[in-house]
């Protein structure tokens, strides 16, 4: 079933609030997970200093990834014309193997299901930036 298609501007900014809280606790839960990891294990005794240094490695690890993934998102939502978020959404609605009836979310979801049909590593389009 597909969802109406609107502006969304105060009801995405609203459910987008939530998402980026959970993104940021995660990774700062990554990053305590880091530093109990690098504060109890090696020596036997708990080291302050190499649990901050290890927490600072996997929090940074962690906010890279998700950033990167992020801006992977936004491109190939800004290529198609649509919201980040809109993109995502399409992106779930194709997993449950719903159909978009929009024309844009329907443009989104066949570039969603040709990655999604792409193995890792190959690439069916010559040029595309993913592609070496």
């Amino acid at each position: 079933m597909a969802r109406p298609v609107g502006t969304g501007t105060d009801a995405g900014a609203s459910r987008e609030r939530p998402r980026v809280v959970g993104v940021v606790l995660a990774v700062l839960v990554v990053a305590a997970a880091g530093f109990l990891a690098g504060g109890g294990f090696g020596t036997g005794t708990a080291d302050a200093v190499r649990g901050l240094v290890v927490a600072l490695a996997v929090g940074l690890l962690a906010a890279g990834a998700t950033v990167g993934v992020w801006r992977v998102n936004r491109r190939h939502a800004a290529r198609l014309g649509i919201s980040t978020s809109r993109y995502l959404r399409v992106a779930r609605s194709v997993r449950r193997g719903e159909a978009p009836d929009d024309p844009v979310e329907r443009a989104a979801a066949a570039d969603l299901v040709s990655r999604m049909r792409r193995g890792r590593g190959r690439c069916l389009t010559a040029g595309h930036p993913g592609c070496s």
